[in-house]
């Protein structure tokens, strides 16, 4: 019989074994293409197309300023992150703390248990994507109307 906690999955830490695996692979894939366009000194936006709904709606897509917060995220800047997306932090954070959790429990031989998936974690980051979708779109039309 399923339990509760584990939400429909039976076998919960071999599903999460498999995300953690898939996030190391993600994780060096985008360190090496990052330290690839730094190598050869391509800059991000250059191969990064702009936002194409931006472009012919004039209202910002869930997804606007995600480059940008990534960006500044990579050069340390925290409030300038938030500002931008706030979802790129909440997932930066996410992803060190499961990835560092399973990798802890690894080296420990089982010891300690690494964090299982939630659905809470991805509710949380759809609240956030949905709400910075709406508040830009929100004060993009009152500066408009101001101005």
């Amino acid at each position: 019989m399923l339990h509760q906690k584990n939400y429909g999955i039976c076998d919960i830490r071999k599903v999460s074994r498999y995300c953690y695996y898939a996030g190391l692979g993600a994780g060096f894939f985008g360190l090496a293409c990052m330290v690839f366009l730094y190598i050869c000194k391509i800059p991000i936006t250059r191969v990064i197309p702009p936002c194409f709904f931006h472009e012919i709606t004039g209202y910002y897509c869930p997804g606007c300023g995600g480059t940008r917060a990534i960006l500044a995220l990579l050069r340390g800047s925290l409030i300038e992150c938030v500002c931008y997306h706030p979802f790129v932090l909440y997932a930066a954070i996410c992803y060190t703390v499961y990835m560092g959790s399973h990798s802890l429990e690894l080296f420990t031989r089982g010891k300690v248990n690494g964090i299982n998936l939630k659905p809470v974690y991805f509710y949380l980051g759809a609240v956030l994507i949905v709400t910075q979708c709406l508040g830009k779109n929100y004060w993009s039309i009152w500066y408009k109307f101001l101005m």
